[in-house]
């Protein structure tokens, strides 16, 4: 029967195969885990393993479903995930949360497996939400449940150390209680060649803190003064930002036949293809403590990032991973000085580089060093219990 159980209520997007690629590592680690989320897109994605036991609760409604619809589908998934959770209490000892329901349903069931003596390890994506949902006295209420929920744990992970900086100074969580497990690898197959036709990419979530404005005019400003350079956008706009993605679109307007638009939740059969058409992925972000799977994508298939050094991408680019590193702060003037600096060099140099990066990555983030470390803290929890 289980020992550890692992439970993402997200099943596709980055957040949603890190869990996935989780799971089977520790099963392969040698511990027995359940898996409890909605069944993987795409399938292939489901993982495997003898030690593994799969629990599959309903999927929230990703369409243009009426609003009721799509909070009857989430309200099941969140008791589904929640009962589910409950009724391998008496043969789990250790919980692992990813990305956990609503706090209206995480929050007591902390407690309940806290006060039944259970262990919880809680990997914290984000310290700071990227968009607060309320503002006023009600965003304080927002954040004061953030605190709960990083205080009830007995463990917390993050992926990159300026998470733990974040949840030491911001919410006097102790740094003793704070992991730093790396981001595990994604693949998505053989490195293909470097076209060297100039095409960068900004891919996933379309956020501010990403600076796709600034990098919309970075690329404007290459494009006039002669550099052929193309800028593909591809990825879902967060919901709480649809203004700024107006206010994007009103710059692309202005040079159209820069810019290639794909404003949707790219499927991974895209991905190979999406890869092979650009050079380098434009990373710019700030404000961003946690590691980002994008860069993670970006190394591990031999493209160059051209990004800041926030968060976790300082932690690749130590490892290895090619690209160029923006100064800070992030502006339009910065990101174009990048493109520049990336455009000095030749393909065949880039490509040589990035090469070498993915497998320095590859190996320094492996997944079963990322399972054993998990598993190392599972350990020590139950080591250090009381009789």
């Amino acid at each position: 029967m289980p020992d550890v159980c692992l439970i993402s209520k997200v099943w596709r997007s980055g957040t949603g195969w890190y869990a996935q690629m989780l799971s089977e590592a520790i099963g392969e680690a040698g511990a027995q885990i359940a898996f409890i989320s909605p069944a993987a897109e795409p399938r292939e994605r489901e993982p495997k393993g003898t030690n593994l036991k799969r629990v599959f609760v309903p999927r929230e409604l990703m369409t243009a479903a009426p609003r009721w619809k799509r909070l009857t589908a989430s309200l099941r998934r969140s008791i589904s995930s929640t009962v589910a959770a409950i009724s391998l209490r008496r043969t789990t000892g250790t919980y692992i949360f990813n990305i956990p329901e609503p706090f209206i349903f995480t929050l007591p069931l902390f407690v309940f497996l806290r006060m039944s003596g259970a262990k919880i390890i809680y990997i914290v994506h984000d310290a700071v939400p990227h968009k607060w949902r309320f503002d006023g006295f009600i965003r304080k209420f927002e954040d004061m449940l953030y605190r709960v929920s990083y205080a009830l744990p007995n463990h917390l992970v993050v992926l990159a150390p300026a998470a733990r900086q974040v949840l030491v100074k911001r919410y006097g969580i102790s740094a003793d209680k704070i992991g730093v497990i790396p981001h595990g690898p994604f693949s998505t197959g053989s490195i293909t060649p470097m076209p060297g036709t100039g095409r960068l990419l900004c891919f996933g979530t379309v956020r501010r803190n990403k600076n796709v404005l600034e990098t919309i005019r970075a690329v404007k400003t290459a494009r006039a003064q002669g550099l052929d350079v193309t800028l593909q956008i591809s990825g879902e706009i967060h919901p709480l930002e649809s203004e700024y993605w107006d206010t994007c679109l009103a710059e692309i307007r202005q040079d159209e036949a820069g810019f290639e638009l794909d404003i949707r939740f790219v499927p991974d059969a895209s991905l190979p293809e999406l890869i092979a058409k650009v050079d380098a992925f434009v990373l710019p972000y700030e404000d961003f403590s946690s590691q980002s799977g994008v860069a993670v994508l970006a190394a591990t298939s031999g493209r160059p990032v051209i990004g800041t050094a926030s968060g976790g991408l300082a932690d690749l680019f130590a490892v290895g991973m090619a690209g160029v590193e923006l100064v800070s702060p992030v502006s339009s003037d910065a990101i174009l000085q990048g493109i520049y600096t990336f455009k000095g060099e030749s393909i065949s140099a880039w490509s040589a580089r990035a090469a070498l990066g993915a497998e320095s990555v590859q190996k320094e983030i492996a997944w079963s060093r990322v399972a054993q470390q998990f598993l190392n803290i599972v350990r020590d929890l139950n080591r250090h219990a009381p009789a």
